[in-house]
């Protein structure tokens, strides 16, 4: 099977994060066989990127006809849908989430009638999209290779932050308002109050193949976004038995449930302190490390791979009739 991946969301010198769960799904996808073919959307440039793309992907089909185009979010589905030459499977990722505002999610319903197959991250975002005839939840593995339980202070050596303080991390660039830092730093001002040890580990600006690192010197995740759908340091936090503190988004309290420690509360300064310091205090790891049956890559591509197959049947029943 040969599937084209239409993503504005790509790893780049830029901004070496961007992208990196789809970097994570065509690499599961080549060991189960696929052939894959990515065309990214340079997005940062301007909106004229993904106008430029449709001549671009029309021209790629015609060049080595893929199976089928794999488009993520909603701008590249409405991309692909541009064409008529194979299917398409588009893949939301959180557009559908409420706190993204009215016209990012008008964007994601308008991308999801121009095809009848959708993969969704969460159970909320399927449940917006009923009148879709084909639609999976199937929220992204990670590589439990790369992320495993390391040595704390070798971590920290290597990262040439001191062991003996406790890092509270924050997943994400400060810069996005959706993942609000503003709440993470409310937090840290109470957090540091009870335990002036505590400091601050920002997760952007480290390369990706340091993220195993940061996440097995980090002493607790802290993840104050507005909206999610399933995020995927929260599943590389649980990979390597990093404790989590975390707003009720997305898919979160499902993955966290049954570990310990780690906690689900509500959006709120107070709250969220109160858990942070009490795992901060507590000095040890969670046992997140025995969802990996549940997050690992193989498990992610076996479900795309059998989406793929229930998509090319339907259209091939389709053109037979």
């Amino acid at each position: 099977m040969r599937v084209l991946h239409l993503t504005n969301m790509w790893p780049s010198a830029g901004s070496p994060h961007a992208g990196t769960f789809v970097v994570n799904l065509v690499e599961g996808l080549a060991r189960q066989g696929v052939e894959n073919d990515v065309m990214p959307i340079e997005r940062w440039r301007n909106k004229l990127e993904y106008v430029k793309a449709i001549p671009r992907l029309r021209a790629k089909l015609k060049e080595k006809r893929d199976d089928l185009v794999h488009a993520q979010y909603a701008h590249c589905v409405l991309v692909a849908a541009a064409q008529r030459m194979v299917p398409v499977v588009g893949h939301f990722h959180g557009e559908l989430q409420s706190g993204h505002g009215g016209k990012d999610d008008l964007l994601a319903q308008l991308a999801a009638r121009t095809t009848p197959h959708i993969l969704v991250c969460d159970a909320t975002s399927a449940m917006r999209l009923k009148a879709t005839p084909h639609v999976r939840v199937v929220p992204l593995g990670c590589d439990s290779e790369r992320f495993a339980p390391r040595d704390r202070t070798e971590a920290c050596h290597k990262l040439r932050i001191d062991p003996s303080k406790k890092w509270v991390l924050f997943p994400s660039n400060p810069g996005r308002p959706e993942k609000n830092y503003a709440l993470y730093a409310e937090v840290m001002k109470r957090v540091q109050r009870a335990v002036p040890e505590a400091k601050e580990l920002v997760l952007n600006g480290h390369p990706y193949a340091e993220v195993p690192t940061v996440m097995n010197a980090a002493d607790v995740l802290l993840l104050t976004s507005i909206c999610e759908a399933s995020p995927t340091v929260v599943k590389e936090a649980l990979l390597c038995n990093l404790p989590v503190v975390s707003t009720n988004v997305g898919d979160v309290a499902r993955m966290l449930q049954g570990v310990w420690p780690s906690a689900v509360t509500a959006a709120d300064p107070e709250a969220l302190a109160e858990r942070t310091i009490a795992l901060v205090k507590g000095d040890g790891r969670s046992d997140g490390r025995k969802k990996e049956p549940q997050l690992n890559l193989k498990n992610t591509a076996d479900a795309v791979l059998k989406f793929y197959g229930e998509v090319l049947a339907q259209e091939e029943v389709q053109c037979a009739a």
